[in-house]
């Protein structure tokens, strides 16, 4: 065998190994996007419509994955019930308060406790345990 034989018998060699790397890949990407399904009991109506989650999922665990091997943070980003949605979608579906159209929020009135003099400087609410931890509160506040 001549050197250009055995040279380009290590790249194609090389090219069939990324290809086959790649295939499982992405084979490792649907599987965790079925348990994913599985663990958040999410269900598509149609395969065009996951195929699209599919996408959107990939996206976002590809910013999880680069985030968390970013370097010096003091927190890791994971899957949440929301892998399968885009930024713009989330903001649109989670984010945000409608206002109901109530006069009484017009009119003016005095603080009850406007002369109050004696406040602490500061105050933690935490501290009175009148405070709990953060929850997801779904659509809650969502503008219709």
């Amino acid at each position: 065998m001549s050197l250009i034989h055995v040279f380009l018998f290590l790249i194609l060699g090389t090219l069939v190994s990324l290809a086959m790397c790649r295939t499982i890949l992405e084979s490792t990407i649907v599987d965790k996007h079925e348990q994913w399904m599985v663990d958040f009991s999410r269900k598509y109506e149609r395969q065009l419509e996951k195929e699209k989650r599919l996408d959107i999922f990939k996206d976002n665990l590809e910013y999880i994955e680069s985030f968390n091997n970013g370097g010096n943070r003091s927190f890791k980003l994971g899957l949440n019930e929301f892998a399968d949605m885009t930024q713009d979608e989330f903001i649109a579906t989670h984010t945000g308060y409608k206002m109901q159209n109530n006069p009484t929020w017009l009119e003016s009135t005095s603080f009850m406790y406007e002369n109050y003099l004696n406040a602490p400087k500061s105050f933690n609410w935490r501290d009175q345990n009148a405070v709990t931890p953060i929850k997801n509160q779904g659509k809650y506040g969502k503008s219709q």
